[in-house]
């Protein structure tokens, strides 16, 4: 299991009912692991990125 790195963030604001998009671009590099087989970089396979306000609020996964 892969550990859990903070991508990006901003605030927004939102009335009850209301919805807002936001956009959070993140280093290409947010997105590699080591492989210690290899002694690389690589593109992380399975990796999920968590919409949350903090770790025991998460709110959506992709």
């Amino acid at each position: 299991m892969q550990p859990v790195r903070l991508a990006g963030w901003t605030a927004v604001t939102a009335g009850a009912g209301e919805s807002a998009r936001v956009t959070i671009t993140t280093d290409a590099r947010t997105w590699r692991v080591w492989n210690t087989t290899t002694g690389d970089w690589e593109r992380a396979s399975g990796a999920q990125l968590l919409i949350a306000r903090g770790l025991g609020d998460i709110r959506a996964t992709l």
